[in-house]
């Protein structure tokens, strides 16, 4: 019989007041939430869905209490954020799925990749439950191939968290440096997150619902 290992997936959150910064300008705090907090409620309803088997836990780590309330209203678990840094929160998210939960398979999803789909979540779970190598990695670049959209890990793994500035080539660099087998999985919908009033316009037309907080006043 096949042995499945379910994968445990991660989704950090910054403060809702200091979401979508770099489009401060171009929207109010009040529609930059509102967006914010529209993404990751999609992100978590869209990993919610499909295969459920083969997805053990969401854990949904954040400094912001409205997020945390919200992520385990749809189902997730959670985990305040002390440290303020995106890598450290993940590595502390990574440590409490591998104790409290024996988490063999890693998949890190950021909440604001808006147009991401069923198919997308399971493209990179299957792609983590073929390789039974631990330390392998699966990683999705965004549209400009500079950031990074998604990271798949096999555990144990020697590999830290590298997101910040052109993490997807330091990702690959890390990788060739400590001999893991790396997979780059592609996807239109997952390579595009939502940091200009461009991405901003392209949700909109792509999701149905997408433009009803721009209409409203702030």
């Amino acid at each position: 019989m096949e042995d499945i290992k379910p994968v445990h997936v991660i989704v950090p959150m910054k403060k809702l007041a200091s979401a979508k910064s770099r489009l401060m300008g171009a929207l109010s705090p009040v529609k930059r939430r509102e967006l914010a907090m529209e993404m990751f409620q999609h992100v978590l309803a869209t990993l919610m869905a499909p295969a459920r088997s083969l997805i053990h836990a969401v854990w949904v780590v954040s400094n912001d209490t409205l997020v945390l309330e919200t992520a385990t209203a749809l189902g997730a678990r959670t985990l305040y954020d002390t440290s303020g840094d995106l890598n450290t929160a993940l590595s502390i998210a990574r440590d409490a799925a591998t104790f409290n939960a024996s988490a063999s398979r890693l998949l890190v999803i950021p909440a604001d990749v808006p147009l991401m789909t069923h198919q997308d979540v399971l493209d990179l779970v299957r792609a983590l439950q073929e390789d039974i190598r631990p330390g392998s990695m699966v990683i999705v670049p965004d549209q400009h191939n500079q950031g990074t959209n998604a990271l798949g890990l096999t555990l144990p793994t020697p590999m830290p968290f590298l997101f910040g500035e052109a993490s997807f080539e330091r990702y690959l660099a890390m990788a060739r440096q400590l001999g893991l087998t790396t997979r780059v999985y592609t996807s239109p919908t997952l390579a595009m997150d939502v940091d200009t009033m461009e991405n901003v316009n392209v949700y909109m037309t792509r999701r149905k619902y997408g433009d009803h907080w721009l209409r409203r006043s702030a």
